[in-house]
């Protein structure tokens, strides 16, 4: 209540701090001042809202923990506290409270964990006063890629991360039923000729004659070369090429040849004996 105020004066008055859990409404508002009314302005203040980032595993509802996200505005800028980023809880959750109705975030997923491929497709969402508004990224539950629902209440968006992908070798000993060649030697690279893996793309095979590669990015195109066979075989010099594709695990089958032999037996042809020292 303002008293003892001039008639015909004109006063503006503008919100300059909201009630706690309030976005502030800083439209100023002015009334003109009249004798013995009266006058009253009005003003509405909307509760702030949080927004909900759910982080699971493509194709089921498992939950990620540890995925990094970074939030901003429109223009870039951070929102909430520090530099913007969050990382999913154990339930691969983020929620970020005190946000204002109206304003418009985007969210990206910039730092996955071991093992995942990274979501790498921002998502913007304007922030709903009743807390309503969902996007999806990924293709779970049937759900379309650039949009969808997620169940439950309030402001929220929902990322998919697909599993990396393995590669498994397999190596036999031909004319057996996939009788294991173990210490057969491989080399593994991408199509531009870069080692795959931390040993210059150098691979060797198991005693179940297994070679598994993990963590592969989908699109690679391989190119696997048996380089050193083990005594007693054939090299299988010939590439096998493959393209990795999202969460799957792929095979390729080498085999190898037993070296054949050659017995020479001199005998004296009257006694049928064997001849020692002849040269050959």
């Amino acid at each position: 209540m303002l008293d003892n105020l001039k008639p015909g004066d004109t006063i503006t008055v503008k919100e300059i701090r909201a009630a706690e859990g309030y976005a502030l409404d800083n439209a100023p508002q002015s009334i003109k001042i009249k004798q013995g009314a009266a006058q009253k302005l009005t003003f509405f203040n909307t509760p702030l809202q949080s927004l909900t980032i759910y982080k699971y595993v493509e194709g089921t509802t498992t939950p990620l923990p540890g995925v990094t996200f970074l939030i901003t505005d429109t223009n870039g800028n951070p929102v909430g506290g520090g530099n913007g980023q969050y990382v999913t809880d154990s339930n691969g959750k983020i929620v970020i409270e005190g946000l204002t109705p109206g304003m418009t975030v985007v969210a990206r997923e910039i730092k996955t964990v071991k093992g995942y491929v990274l979501n790498g497709t921002p998502q913007t969402i304007q922030i709903s006063a009743n807390g309503a508004n969902t996007a999806t990224t990924g293709t779970a539950a049937g759900q379309n890629t650039a949009s969808g629902t997620q169940q439950g209440s309030g402001n929220a968006l929902t990322f998919y991360d697909n599993p990396l992908s393995t590669l498994i070798i397999h190596k036999y000993v031909s004319g057996t039923k996939n009788e294991p060649l173990a210490g057969v030697t491989f080399l593994v690279t991408d199509s531009n000729g870069a080692f795959i893996g931390k040993n210059n793309g150098v691979y060797v095979t198991d005693r179940n004659g297994l070679i598994t590669i993990n963590e592969l990015e989908p699109g690679q195109r391989l190119k696997v070369q048996e380089t050193k066979t083990v005594e007693g075989y054939l090299l299988d010099g010939t590439p096998q090429e493959i393209e990795i594709q999202e969460a799957s695990v792929h095979e390729l089958t080498f085999w190898n040849q037993r070296q054949g032999s050659l017995r020479i037996r001199k005998l004296d042809s009257v006694t049928q004996q064997p001849l020692a020292g002849v040269e050959f």
